[in-house]
């Protein structure tokens, strides 16, 4: 006689198994984040999604899955966004899953936004610590600090223009910034 395991324990298995070498991440809906477990996921999270945002080439896709909606007893839509990193470069192979309301392109603007937002948040910092400095101090640590960091994010907004299709509200995006 067959083996038959019902499809959400088999599921449940295969997400358990290690899939090759890419490390899977799966945020769980914000209302369970770390509840169950005892501890928080999301650092880890956070740290694989920018790891991912950095690769040189990164593939998404969206899957609508039921899910249940806690309390009320019935499923809601939701839409598992997959992102990974190219397997055939030299960049850190990771698979990352986001569960978003919606389907519509914005939700990967917002992913790969993450990126650019945390090093222009960088920025920022640094301008934070030389708060109440002369203005001499200042003009030496950004020359040291944010001209280095700055040069960087120019590159790196250049390299992701290169493969933003022209016309896309990334590509726009990018296109402004770079020419600031």
């Amino acid at each position: 006689m067959r083996n038959r395991t019902p499809l959400a324990k088999e599921s449940a298995r295969r997400w358990r198994k290690p899939h090759a070498s890419a490390p899977v991440v799966r945020p769980c809906p914000s209302t369970c984040r770390g509840s169950s477990i005892g501890v928080a996921p999301e650092p880890l999270s956070l740290r694989l999604g920018e790891l991912l945002r950095q690769c040189s080439v990164l593939h998404g896709d969206e899957t609508p899955v039921a899910q249940l909606d806690p309390g009320c007893g019935k499923t809601k839509r939701v839409n598992l966004w997959v992102y990974r990193s190219n397997a055939l470069g030299g960049d850190p192979q990771i698979v990352y899953v986001d569960d978003q309301p919606g389907r519509g392109g914005k939700h990967v603007v917002e992913f790969l936004a993450a990126e650019a937002l945390r090093r222009i948040g960088e920025l920022y910092a640094i301008e934070a610590e030389m708060h109440g400095t002369s203005s001499e101090e200042r003009a030496r640590r950004r020359k040291e600090t944010s001209l280095p960091r700055l040069e960087v994010l120019k590159l790196w907004l250049q390299q992701n223009r290169k493969s933003t299709a022209d016309g896309s509200a990334l590509a726009e995006a990018i296109d402004y910034l770079l020419h600031r």
